[in-house]
């Protein structure tokens, strides 16, 4: 992810994910690698699942307040931009 290869990352994530489902830590690195390749809804579901599977961390917490904040800023900048709610 640091290296901003996200869809390898995300690969990679997917196959450690097959084998440690409930890790929470690697959903949440799940939900960071879908999010920085610009797929939120994915992001999103990884988070909260993240969120859901065990005690959550500081950094997944942060994690998921920074989707939450980019999905309210991406909705507020579509409002001005003169677009509907309901497209």
């Amino acid at each position: 992810i640091e290296s901003g290869q996200y869809a390898n990352a995300i690969a990679e994530l997917e196959q450690i994910r097959l084998q440690r489902p409930g890790d929470s830590n690697v959903l949440s690195l799940l939900g960071r690698a879908y999010y920085q390749n610009g797929e939120r809804d994915k992001a999103g579901f990884f988070f909260r699942r993240a969120m859901r599977t065990g005690r959550a961390n500081s950094q997944q917490a942060n994690a998921l307040n920074a989707y939450l904040l980019g999905m309210t800023q991406s909705a507020q900048t579509g409002l001005s931009a003169g677009q509907t709610v309901w497209g």
